[in-house]
């Protein structure tokens, strides 16, 4: 068994929320068997004793999404990458500085108003505003600094 429940819970949740292929498997989904084959800690476990487990650790399968992000095959050089530019940036902040990137597309709901309408029929009451458009809005935060630079194209 893991040296505590708490680090042995963030260490499966890890795998399971990465891809089983980014393991060498070929499944897109995975098994108790394919964790108890991951996982070192795992490997002297039963099926029975990883389904304890999995309960014990709050840990349950759930039926997938209509919509979810496409797994990244090459997330683990990603992140490795990204450790890299950060040590870098923290140790010459003024050469290589850190930025976090996020942009958002936005527009305007259409407002709901108040009609007099007869009892029991339905009336449109929401109103398309007259300069509804979607909006853009990019922001990057310098980690070293903490300064934030936002626009809207």
């Amino acid at each position: 068994m893991h040296a505590n429940a708490q680090s042995a819970g963030t260490e499966v949740q890890e795998v399971v929320h990465r891809s089983p292929r980014l393991f060498g498997l070929a499944r897109s989904s995975w098994r108790q068997a394919d964790l108890r084959q991951v996982i070192t800690w795992m490997h002297p476990l039963s099926l029975p004793g990883i389904c304890r487990l999995l309960r014990r650790l709050h840990l349950v399968y759930k039926r997938g999404r209509a919509s979810v992000h496409s797994p990244d095959l090459a997330y683990n050089q990603k992140l490795a990458a990204i450790a890299q530019a950060r040590a870098r940036s923290q140790a010459e902040p003024e050469r290589f500085p850190f930025l976090y990137e996020d942009e958002l597309t936005y527009e305007l709901r259409p407002r709901v108003s108040r009609a007099y309408a007869p009892r029991g029929r339905q009336v449109k009451l929401a109103r398309q505003a007259a300069d509804a458009q979607k909006r853009r809005i990019a922001a990057s935060l310098e980690v070293n600094t903490g300064v934030v630079i936002a626009r809207k194209p």
